[in-house]
């Protein structure tokens, strides 16, 4: 029975310990962005898996999750090469109109990468898509 007290007392210490090393900040007078846990789903809408964009087209990209991390990047690959950059340091409202192309090479490899420009770490990306005439 000493050996578990002990060791109890042992994690609250330590619990304790952390807790109050964990919120001290470098500066005092810093401000904190805390960004909610994103989840490990797909959070762009559209294009979806297998959908069929046609070049010279105008297409609606939409996303979620995003929309509370201020601008945003959006970027085109076909495969793992990056294609096209299609907006830079656009404010994340959840809506992109994108002017398809009419010579864009038809394929059935693309995706949309959004990411976050206040925090890089946070992007999304999309299920391969189609375009095709």
């Amino acid at each position: 029975m000493k050996n578990k007290s002990s060791w109890l007392v042992l994690v609250l210490i330590f619990s304790i310990g952390f807790l109050n090393c964990s919120d001290r900040s470098t500066e005092p007078n810093e401000q904190v962005k805390i960004y909610p846990q994103i989840p490990n789903s797909q959070i762009i809408t559209s294009p979806s898996h297998g959908e069929i964009i046609k070049p010279g087209t105008t297409y609606t990209i939409r996303w979620s999750y995003l929309s509370d991390f201020g601008k945003v990047q959006i970027k085109l690959y076909r495969k793992e090469e990056l294609k096209a950059i299609l907006a830079t340091a656009l404010e994340s409202n959840g809506t992109f109109v994108w002017k398809v192309p009419i010579d864009i090479q038809n394929s059935v490899h693309y995706r949309i990468k959004i990411t976050c420009l206040d925090v890089p770490t946070v992007s999304a990306l999309s299920d391969y898509f189609y375009i095709v005439e």
